[in-house]
C-alpha cells in the first residue's frame, strides 16, 4: 500500500513499522483526525508476484496489459473517537457507453449515513442509515464492484446495491478497453506509472483507495481482491491472444445437441477451446455431425470425445511462506478426492 495526504500520521503494526509491504496482518493505524488515505499499489503488486500471480499453473500472467475492473476492497474499521468518516473507492467504466473511467465511492459519514456515489453524478446512487462508528468497536466494511454491480457490505450484510446495466449489448461491445479514457486529468494521472526509463506508462488496473477523516482509526485485516479476468466481451467468442496485437473478438459459436465448448481455469496459460486452431480431419470425418467444417467445428468437442473422469484436486499445488516468496511447499490443505 501507499499512504497519501497526511502521510506522517500513518503507521503499520503495533511496533510502528514504516514499511508498507503487502502484509496487512498487523493492520494500519492513522493517528490523526485530519484527512488521510491509503492507495493500493497495483504496479508494485503486479511486479512482485502479487496481482500478477496465478496460483493455478504457478506462473505470473500478463496482468498489466489485461484490464481488471471487478474488485473487492475490505477492512475491519476501529475508530479512535466519535466522528469518523470513511470512504472506500475504486474506478471502473460502470455503464458509460463511451468507456470513460469513473470513480465509484462507498462512504459512511460521522452520522452513520451510508452512500454509494459515482464521480460523474451530483446525487448519490443509493443511501441508507447504518449508524456511526463507535470508539473501540470494530466493524467490517466492504465495497464490491462485480459483474456491473456495486454493493456496500457491513459485518457480512449487504446494505446497499446498485446495478449498472443501463447499456445496450451492442454498445457494450463497442466500448474501448478499461482505462483508455478518463473522466479527468487527475484520474488519468493515477492510472499511469513511471517505467524504468522514467516514461509514464498506462496501467490497466483500478485505482483503489481507503480514505479516513474526523478520527484516529485502525484498519485491521485490509484486503483487496481482484477478479481473474474472464476474457470475453459477452455472448461472443474470445480468441485467446498470443500477443497483445492479435485480434481478440470472434463470432458466437453455435452448439448442437451433445456438443461442448471447453473453458479452462481462465488463466493466461489455459489452452482451452478458444486457443484451438483447427479440427483434425480424421476426427472431423468420424466424430462431428454432418455438415461441420474445420472452421465451424473449431473449439467444439462432441460428447463421444469427452472421455475420462476427474477424481483428484491438486491445484494450486504449491504455496510459499509469504505471498511474495517462491511457491515450493505442497499445498496439502487444498488437495482432495472428488466424490
Amino acid at each position: 500500500d501507499r499512504y497519501e495526504t497526511d502521510a506522517r500520521a500513518w503507521r503499520r503494526g503495533a511496533a510502528g513499522e514504516d514499511d508498507f509491504e503487502l502484509d496487512p496482518r498487523d493492520g494500519f493505524t492513522f493517528d490523526s483526525d485530519k484527512k488521510g488515505a491509503l492507495r493500493f499499489a497495483f504496479p508494485r503488486a503486479i511486479h512482485q508476484n502479487g496481482a500478477g500471480f496465478f496460483a493455478y499453473g504457478q506462473r505470473r500472467g500478463n496482468s498489466e496489459v489485461i484490464p481488471v475492473e471487478d474488485i473487492r476492497v475490505a477492512a475491519a474499521v476501529e475508530a479512535g473517537q466519535v466522528g469518523l468518516n470513511l470512504k472506500l473507492q475504486t474506478t471502473a467504466r460502470l455503464d458509460d457507453p463511451a468507456g470513460k473511467t469513473h470513480t465509484l465511492v462507498a462512504a459512511i459519514d460521522a452520522l452513520g449515513m451510508a452512500t454509494l456515489t459515482r464521480s460523474d453524478r451530483d446525487q448519490p446512487l443509493a443511501t441508507v442509515q447504518v449508524g456511526g462508528f463507535s470508539p473501540g468497536v470494530t466493524r467490517n466494511v466492504e465495497l464490491w464492484y462485480v459483474d456491473q454491480e456495486a454493493s456496500l457490505w457491513i459485518d457480512g450484510t449487504r446494505v446497499l446495491v446498485v446495478r449498472f446495466d443501463d447499456i445496450k449489448f451492442v454498445d457494450l461491445l463497442k466500448r474501448p478497453l478499461a482505462f483508455s479514457a478518463f473522466e479527468s486529468p487527475q484520474l488519468k494521472f493515477e492510472h499511469e506509472s513511471l517505467s524504468q526509463s522514467d516514461e509514464r506508462t498506462q496501467l490497466y488496473v483500478p485505482v483503489v483507495k481507503v480514505e479516513v477523516e474526523g478520527s484516529p482509526v485502525t484498519l485491521h485485516r485490509m484486503e483487496v481482491d481482484r477478479d481473474m479476468y474472464y476474457i470475453s466481451p459477452g455472448m461472443g467468442t474470445y480468441h485467446k491472444p498470443r500477443t497483445t496485437d492479435d485480434t481478440a473478438y470472434g463470432d458466437p459459436v453455435p452448439l448442437r445437441a451433445d456438443e461442448f465448448y471447453c473453458l479452462g481455469d481462465n488463466s493466461p496459460f489455459s489452452a482451452d477451446s478458444r486457443a484451438w486452431e483447427s479440427v483434425d480431419p480424421w476426427v472431423l470425418d468420424r466424430t462431428f455431425a454432418e455438415g461441420t467444417t474445420q472452421s465451424t467445428g473449431k473449439g467444439i468437442v462432441p460428447r463421444r470425445l469427452m472421455m475420462g473422469k476427474a477424481f483428484f484436486v491438486y491445484f494450486p499445488s504449491m504455496i510459499g511462506t509469504t505471498p511474495q516468496s517462491f511457491p515450493f511447499i505442497p499445498n496439502f490443505g487444498e488437495m482432495r478426492l472428488i466424490h
